[in-house]
C-alpha cells in the first residue's frame, strides 16, 4: 500500500500539536514538522490553550486524558473563541464516553492510537482542503462585499429560502436612512418596503414568483418637504435572489421637471398643446365640453403697442383662466392667441356656455399696461371621446362656432 503523503494545502497549514506523553509527543512532532511548515507544540491543555491565542491556528490536534486541562476543556474554551476552529482529538480505541463529549462540543475528527500515518495525512489532507475551500470562499465573499459596496445602488443577496447572505453599505445606508433599522432578515425587508407608497404590496410572494426580473418604483414620503423614489429591481440568478434599491429621485425630479418644459407654453406659463397626447387616457370614454377662445384685434394691439404688450395681454390672459377655473379643468395655449379650455365635468353644453360667459365678462375688466381694455370671442363645442381623431373633430366643431362669434360682432360666446 502506497504511503500518503501530506498534500500542498496541508503543507502550508498552522497546526497545534497538544500531547502529555513526551515518547509519543515526540515521534508525532517529528512527523508533524517533516511534513508542514508551521507546527507549534504543548504539553497539556493551558499551554495548548495559551498558543491557540497566541498563534493563527488552522487545525488543532490533541490528546483527551492531560494532567491540569484536559483536551476536551480546552476544545470547549477554543470553539468559544472560535466555533469555525478545526479540532482532532488523539484517543484510545474504545473510549466511548469521551467521543460522545467530543461529539457534543463539535470536533472535526478522531485519531485512534496507536497512530497509522496514512490515516493520519488522509484526515489532515481532507481537513486541509476543507479549510482551504473555506477561507478561499470567505475571500471571494470579501472580495465581492468590497465590490458591492462600491455600488451606489443598494445591493442585498437572498438565497432559495430569503435568507440574507449579504447585503453592501449603501442598502444599509438606505434602509436606516427610511426607517432607521438595518436589515437583519427578509421580514426587515418586507417591513422597509412598507414605508412606500406603491400599488404593489411587496412582501414575500413578490420576492418568490419571479421567473428572470421584476422591477417597480417606490415613493417615500418621509414629511411635506421630502419625497424619495427609488427604482426596486428583483433578479433571479441561478439559486440565489438580488434585491436592488436605486435612488432615482434626482432623475424622478428631473424627469418631471422635462416633462413640464415640454408640456408648457413658455410664455403663459400654461399648457401647450402637446398635452392632449399626455392626458388623452384621462379624456377618453367621457363627453369633453371644449371651450374655445381667441382675443380680438390681437393683431392691432401688437401693431399699435408692439409685440412686448401683445405677450403682457397673453400672459394676463392666461393667469386670469387659470385662476378662474376649477383645478380639474385643463387651460392650454393652443397657439397664437387662441387658447383652449377642456371642462370634464360639466353635465350640459348651457353650464359650459354659461361657464364662457362668465370668463368673457370678466376678461372685458382686465387691465394691461397701455391698454384700457380687450375683449375675447368664444366657440363651445361638446363630443364624445373615444380616440384621438375625436379630439381633432371636436375641435373643429368649437373653431366654426368661434368663427361665428368673429362674424357676429366679436366678443361673445357661441354654442
Amino acid at each position: 500500500m502506497a504511503r500518503v503523503r501530506a498534500s500542498n494545502e496541508l503543507k502550508k497549514m498552522s497546526i497545534l500539536y497538544v500531547e502529555d506523553e513526551e515518547f509519543v509527543r515526540e515521534s508525532f512532532t517529528n512527523l508533524l514538522t517533516r511534513n508542514i511548515q508551521s507546527v507549534h507544540i504543548a504539553c497539556d491543555g493551558i499551554e495548548g490553550l495559551d498558543l491557540y491565542k497566541k498563534h493563527h491556528i488552522d487545525i488543532v490536534i490533541s490528546d483527551i486524558n492531560m494532567p491540569k486541562m484536559n483536551g476536551l476543556e480546552m476544545a470547549k474554551q477554543i470553539k468559544e473563541i472560535n466555533s469555525e476552529s478545526t479540532i482532532v482529538f488523539t484517543t484510545a480505541f474504545g473510549d466511548n464516553e469521551n467521543l460522545q463529549k467530543s461529539i457534543d462540543i463539535g470536533v472535526d475528527g478522531y485519531l485512534i492510537k496507536p497512530i497509522d500515518i496514512n490515516k493520519v495525512f488522509t484526515k489532515l489532507n481532507s481537513l486541509a482542503k476543507q479549510i482551504n475551500s473555506k477561507n478561499e470562499a470567505e475571500r471571494y465573499s470579501q472580495l465581492l462585499k468590497v465590490v458591492l459596496d462600491e455600488q451606489r445602488e443598494g445591493v442585498v443577496l437572498l438565497d432559495e429560502n430569503l435568507d440574507i447572505k449579504i447585503y453592501n453599505n449603501s442598502f444599509k445606508n438606505i434602509c436606516t436612512r427610511v426607517n432607521e433599522h438595518k436589515p437583519n432578515s427578509i421580514d426587515d425587508i418586507f417591513q422597509f418596503c412598507r414605508h412606500f407608497n406603491t400599488d404593489k404590496y411587496i412582501d414575500r410572494d413578490w420576492f418568490e414568483n419571479i421567473d428572470e426580473k421584476k422591477d417597480i418604483t417606490l415613493t417615500c414620503t418621509k414629511d411635506e418637504n421630502q419625497t424619495k423614489y427609488f427604482q426596486a429591481i428583483l433578479k433571479k440568478v441561478k439559486d440565489y435572489i438580488v434585491f436592488s434599491l436605486t435612488d432615482i429621485t434626482d432623475l424622478k425630479q428631473e424627469t418631471t421637471k422635462l416633462k413640464a418644459e415640454i408640456l408648457l407654453d413658455k410664455l403663459t406659463e400654461i399648457y401647450n398643446r402637446k398635452v392632449i397626447d399626455v392626458i388623452f387616457d384621462e379624456l377618453k370614454n367621457t363627453d369633453i365640453y371644449m371651450i374655445l377662445l381667441d382675443i380680438d384685434n390681437f393683431k392691432l394691439i401688437n401693431d399699435k403697442h408692439g409685440h412686448i404688450v401683445g405677450d403682457e395681454v397673453l400672459k394676463v390672459l392666461a393667469k386670469m383662466l387659470k385662476t378662474s377655473l376649477r383645478d380639474n379643468d385643463i387651460v392650454i395655449r393652443w397657439g397664437g392667441e387662441e387658447f383652449v379650455i377642456l371642462l370634464k365635468t360639466v353635465q350640459s353644453l348651457e353650464t359650459a356656455k354659461t361657464i364662457a360667459e362668465g370668463l368673457r365678462s370678466k376678461i372685458t375688466t382686465l387691465k394691461v399696461e397701455n391698454i384700457d381694455s380687450f375683449s375675447c370671442s368664444f366657440g363651445v363645442a361638446k363630443k364624445y371621446i373615444s380616440s384621438i381623431d375625436d379630439i381633432d373633430e371636436l375641435f373643429g366643431k368649437a373653431d366654426k362656432l368661434l368663427y361665428k362669434a368673429k362674424e357676429n360682432g366679436k366678443n361673445r360666446v357661441e354654442g
